[in-house]
């Protein structure tokens, strides 16, 4: 039992088998179940009972989330690679996910203000991934987006300079270093530069490049190229649900003062908190695939 603080007030365990019914001390307001079952017959079901406790659902579920079985990626060793979203300072989110689940070992490589086109995928940044990784989740676009990178398409694959042959090439690259890992890509959320217009939109977000690519064409192409070299996609973008009408509720305003303009790209506490819950189950799905 935690308090509003997330601040450890006590504890209890139950021993194999039976029916178990616990009160819920004063001033808690976070429960956190560590399940372990040893036969495929058990069974897990929660409630809350009475009106003596009044307990946020929400917040409940945000810290707990689903029950993990032990075996769940309690194994593995994550590496998370990607641009400043995907950093555990700016992104927020990786600190999360690699807290709510129970990694064997966790590293993050990811790098601010760099391009899949560019130094995500180059053979410095690969080298960073850990022999001994057996899960590489890796994001960006976003600067690729900014710094106008031709998207391309299936037909480029081969083409490193456009956005679908870096994620291309950078697939090769990750399983010649880490063969046996999987291999996962998660889209970076809605972004926007509101100091940059474009014209023959009437854009007055700064959703659109100059190339007239939007951050979700860069979400769309990884998801192809994903697709294509029989990897997992994070659709991100498409279920976070921060989008041109709340991301003020989500994303940070910031300077930047090398382009000189306001964007709005990195995520708050909650934007973070959206995004970690999406990623979180999905690789629950793929753990029951490996």
């Amino acid at each position: 039992f935690y308090d509003a603080n997330k601040d450890f007030v006590s504890s209890f365990k139950q021993g194999q088998g039976g029916f178990l019914s616990v009160k819920i001390p004063n001033g808690v307001s976070f429960v956190r179940f560590s399940f372990l079952h040893f036969t495929a017959d058990s069974q897990f079901k929660f409630g809350v009972f009475g009106d003596s406790v009044k307990l946020n659902r929400k917040l409940i579920d945000s810290m707990l989330g689903e029950v993990y079985s032990p075996l769940v990626w309690s194994d593995d060793y994550v590496c998370i690679n990607g641009d400043s979203i995907e950093t555990t300072s700016s992104g927020r989110w990786p600190t999360l996910l690699m807290d709510n689940i129970p990694w064997g070992n966790k590293t993050d490589i990811a790098v601010g203000g760099t391009r899949m086109a560019g130094e995500i995928n180059s053979d410095e940044r690969v080298a960073r991934i850990p022999l001994a990784a057996t899960i590489v989740i890796t994001g960006g676009g976003t600067n690729d987006w900014a710094q106008n990178i031709p998207i391309g398409s299936l037909a480029t694959i081969d083409d490193p300079t456009t956005f679908y042959g870096a994620v291309h090439l950078y697939v090769h690259k990750v399983k010649a270093r880490v063969p046996d890992a999987v291999v996962v890509f998660v889209s970076n959320p809605f972004g926007c530069c509101p100091d940059r217009f474009n014209s023959s939109h009437d854009d007055s977000l700064g959703i659109w490049n100059n190339n007239d690519n939007t951050i979700y064409d860069y979400a769309r192409a990884m998801r192809d190229v994903a697709n294509f070299d029989s990897c997992y996609y994070i659709p991100v973008y498409e279920e976070s649900g921060i989008n041109s009408e709340n991301f003020d509720d989500y994303l940070l305003r910031e300077y930047n003062s090398g382009a000189q303009v306001w964007v709005y790209l990195h995520p708050n506490d909650d934007g973070a908190a959206r995004i970690e819950r999406v990623i979180e189950s999905h690789l629950k799905k793929i753990a029951e695939l490996n």
